[in-house]
């Protein structure tokens, strides 16, 4: 038997699943008994405090939406068995896992709170059946969810505590000081992060990724309902994984090429030093093993959240969200969008161990936009240039608090970008003037020759709600005709986030827009939620089934699906993984 949360059990097949241990980095036990501190420990800390009200920040966070409604944080894991299902789930999605990673602080925010700050807790839903299924929530043991639990307190700088002059004076100089004093564990730089962002499924393997960091490994356990009738499966933490030599963090949209199943990723690094690389760019083969490590020079520190692939290039962005940590006494917060500076694409080539990338600048006046979602790239032989479908975003900024001084922003809708190999110039146009993101499409596509069809794109509102990162429907466009040709609207009260592309067949065969279209809506008026499952080829507006899941289920960020035969390996690996670890 083992525990859920406070109090709650269930059996668990095979080895027993470990709610908690300690995790040694590095030659240093995680983890900080809060009965324990020192004098000085106790002072530091008070300081702190005194620093954050003294700024604003309380108050600030008192009333901020990313804390409260849809957002406020899940502080237990849950299981539940025979939910609720209306109407059938398809056949094609029996025995698989649909996932969403987002953020669930444990601990009220020690100062400002910044939705991208939360600890990782993944959503998982099983379908066992066509009106079969179970739900599961998991918190993401990484080393700083472990040590922060531990103390029962914040430990470490996050988004929201750098702003202003207190965020300063907490990034130079507490933050080292509590690291010298061995108030707080010293961690790997790859090994602070959250895990909080996306899912990459890659090697046979689930990663929990969050671009601060290294992938952090997740597992599954076969669990049984209390009655014994029904099986289901929960996500369970392993740790973080560096594939034979990983030292930089990985994007939180790493692409796996359809065709090989290697891994294509980047990462980047705010506190690399004058004259070293501030990004890499990296390959993992389908086997887990790092093939190599590309180092890609960039004049300013900025943040990159995604890039592309195709089949012969990766396409890196050089956008103007530019790092300055200085300007957080002026401006509250050290990322800027440098409307002067130039937006630069990037061509490297697949082939190239080590190459240089070929960059193509924008020449538009107006060129500061920022990019943090793509949706598709190939090469066109055509036209001898290499085609890009993204949400550009004319206005942005990361101060995005949700208190009295949230700033407005533009919103990101669909545009297609051409590089030209033989002239060398970038071009853009918008293809919808919807507001949109989190795009998605088949993932046979990612890599391929040939180019994508269909893409969907998640769709929000012109309004405050859109700061939330949430959505009231899904937009289907044929990108070769560059049009919309299907949209679904959730219905009134409905919100939800990332609206996934799940394909019909498991090895990925028949038409490009066979599959299905899922997502967890939430009703406003009753804090309900359930999986809604469209038809990605019609777009019918009324779902195929609705799975109704029981408790507060949080917002969230990215989804992720195994198919059956995936959860049954994975299921596998970690019985292995748990009887090497027994031993």
């Amino acid at each position: 038997m083992i525990m859920l949360g406070r109090g709650r059990t269930v059996q668990v097949l095979g080895s027993p699943l470990r709610r908690s241990r300690s995790v040694v980095t590095a030659g240093v036990t995680v983890g900080v008994d809060k009965d324990k501190w020192n004098p000085l420990g106790a002072c530091l800390f008070a300081l702190e405090e005194r620093i954050h009200k003294k700024s604003g920040a309380k108050e600030a966070t008192a009333g901020n939406p990313f804390l409260r409604g849809g957002w406020a944080p899940a502080r237990e894991e849950k299981e539940a068995f025979h939910l609720k299902v209306e109407g059938h789930i398809p056949q094609a999605l029996h025995g698989g896992l649909f996932l969403r990673n987002g953020p669930s602080p444990q601990h009220d925010p020690a100062g400002r709170y910044h939705f991208f700050d939360g600890d990782g807790m993944v959503q998982s839903v099983f379908m066992a059946g066509t009106q079969e299924a179970s739900s599961s929530s998991h918190l993401i043991q990484t080393p700083r969810v472990e040590a922060e639990l531990k103390a029962g307190r914040p430990l470490w700088i996050k988004v929201g505590d750098m702003t202003g002059m207190s965020g300063l004076i907490k990034l130079l100089v507490l933050e080292p000081l509590k690291v010298k004093l061995g108030l707080v564990p010293k961690l790997s730089e790859v090994e602070k992060g959250q895990a909080n962002t996306a899912f990459l499924h890659a090697c046979g393997r689930l990663f929990a990724v969050f671009e601060a960091s290294l992938p952090f490994e997740l597992g599954l356990r076969p669990t049984r309902s209390p009655d014994g009738s029904t099986e289901g499966v929960q996500v369970v933490s392993l740790g973080y994984e560096r594939f034979g030599g990983l030292t930089h963090p990985m994007t939180a949209h790493p692409k796996v090429d359809s065709r090989t199943g290697d891994t294509y990723f980047f990462g980047y690094d705010l506190k690399s030093a004058e004259g070293d690389p501030f990004m890499h760019h990296s390959v993992v083969s389908s086997a887990g093993a790092l093939c190599r490590s590309t180092p890609v020079d960039l004049p300013e520190k900025v943040m990159v959240h995604d890039f592309a692939l195709t089949a012969d290039y990766s396409v890196l962005l050089d956008l103007p969200l530019q790092f300055q940590p200085k300007k957080m006494v002026k401006t509250g917060t050290p990322f800027h969008l440098n409307k002067a500076a130039p937006v630069r694409f990037g061509l490297l080539p697949r082939a190239n161990d080590g190459g240089d990338v070929r960059w193509f600048t924008f020449a538009e006046p107006t060129a500061g936009f920022t990019i943090f979602h793509t949706m598709a790239a190939w090469d066109d032989p055509a036209t001898e240039s290499v085609v890009l479908f993204a949400c550009r975003q004319d206005d942005f900024s990361l101060e995005v608090y949700g208190d009295a001084s949230m700033p407005r922003v533009s919103y990101p809708t669909l545009w297609r970008f051409e590089m030209g190999l033989k002239t060398g110039t970038i071009t853009g146009r918008q293809i919808s003037k919807l507001v949109g993101e989190f795009p998605t499409v088949h993932p046979r596509t990612v890599g391929a020759r040939g180019g994508t069809r269909f893409g969907y794109l998640s769709l929000g509102e012109e309004d405050e709600s859109f700061h939330g990162a949430i959505m009231n429907g899904v937009a289907k466009f044929d990108l070769h005709l560059e049009k919309e040709v299907g949209r679904i609207d959730f219905g009134e009260r409905l919100w939800g986030g990332e609206t996934l592309f799940v394909p019909a067949a498991a090895d990925c065969e028949g038409d490009e827009d066979d599959g299905y279209l899922l997502n967890i809506l939430r009703d406003t008026a009753t804090a309900e939620t359930h999986v809604a499952i469209y038809d990605a080829r019609t777009m019918a507006t009324e779902p195929l089934a609705k799975i109704h899941l029981e408790g507060h289920v949080p917002f969230g960020f990215h989804t992720g699906y195994l198919a059956a035969a995936d959860v049954q390996r994975m299921v596998a690996r970690a019985a292995v993984h748990d009887a090497a670890a027994s031993r």
